[in-house]
C-alpha cells in the first residue's frame, strides 16, 4: 500500500487524491438569484444529503462558484437539481465562471421557471429539484459548507415507478476526479441481512475469507455471490 502523508501534500494533490477515492459523487446543480433578480447556475461536486430528520443537504463552495455563495448569503435560498445523463453538456457549460451579471440560463439554453417555495428559480429541464432555505454556513479553511433545510422536492413522474424514483429512469450522473463522469444506471440490489438471519444450529454464520478478484467482472446480481439466499431483506422494495 502506498501511504500518503496528507499534511505534507499540496492542496491540489490532496484534491485529486480525495476526489479519486470518494467517487462517484453526486452533482448538485444549483440555481440561485441575487438581490436584484439576476439568476445563476453552477454545478457542485461536493454535494450530498446530511440528514433526513430533519431533511438537510449540503453543498461546499471551494471558491470556484463565488456567485452562488454570495447569492445564498444574500437571499438565504437555493434550488439543487439532479443532473441526468442528457443534461451533462448543459451542466458542464454552466461551470464556466461567467461574470456575475450574466444569466447562465440563457447561455446554456435552459428554461428558467419559478420554484414552489423559494425565490430562487429552477431549471425546467431537470427531472428532479430540491428547494432549500439556508440553515447554516460552516467555514472550513478556505471553503464554505452550505447546509440547507429541504422545504420542497419536485420529481418528474416519468422517472418514477410505484411512487418511487428509479435510477434507471432518472439516469443520474456522478463525478470522478478530473473530467471523468459516470452515469448512475450500472446498479444492482444487494439485500441486507438481519442478525437473526445469521443464526444456525451451529451458531452465527460468518462470511468466508475474502478472495481478491473472486467476483471481478460480475455484470448483474445473478452473477454475484448469493448472500444467504432468499432470506435477505431488500429494504428498498
Amino acid at each position: 500500500m502506498q501511504v500518503f502523508d496528507i499534511p505534507s501534500m499540496a492542496p491540489e494533490d490532496t484534491y485529486h487524491l480525495m476526489t479519486s477515492l470518494v467517487a462517484p459523487r453526486p452533482i448538485g446543480w444549483v440555481a440561485t438569484i441575487d438581490a436584484s433578480g439576476v439568476p445563476n447556475i453552477a454545478p457542485f461536486g461536493y454535494f450530498s444529503v446530511c440528514s433526513h430528520k430533519p431533511p438537510v443537504l449540503h453543498i461546499t463552495d471551494t471558491g470556484s462558484h463565488s456567485d452562488t455563495l454570495r447569492n445564498i448569503r444574500a437571499t438565504g435560498e437555493f434550488v439543487c437539481h439532479v443532473v441526468s445523463y442528457d443534461h451533462v453538456q448543459a451542466m458542464n457549460f454552466t461551470s464556466i465562471p461567467f461574470p456575475p451579471e450574466e444569466n447562465e440560463f440563457e447561455w446554456a439554453g435552459l428554461t428558467m421557471a419559478p420554484a414552489q417555495k423559494v425565490r430562487a428559480p429552477h431549471i425546467a429541464e431537470a427531472r428532479a429539484r430540491i428547494e432549500c432555505r439556508l440553515r447554516q454556513l460552516v467555514e472550513i479553511g478556505e471553503d464554505t459548507m452550505v447546509l440547507g433545510d429541504i422545504v420542497s422536492v419536485s420529481v418528474d413522474p416519468a422517472v418514477m415507478r410505484n411512487g418511487r424514483v428509479e435510477p434507471d429512469l432518472l439516469r443520474p450522473v456522478g463525478r470522478y476526479s478530473g473530467n471523468r463522469y459516470a452515469e448512475g444506471t450500472g446498479f444492482y440490489r444487494l439485500p441486507r441481512v438481519g442478525w437473526e438471519q445469521l443464526q444456525t444450529k451451529d451458531g452465527p454464520r460468518k462470511l468466508p475469507p475474502f478472495v481478491p478478484g473472486r467476483w471481478r467482472g460480475a455484470a448483474s446480481v445473478s452473477d454475484m455471490p448469493p448472500f444467504y439466499g432468499p432470506k435477505g431483506v431488500d429494504h428498498e422494495s
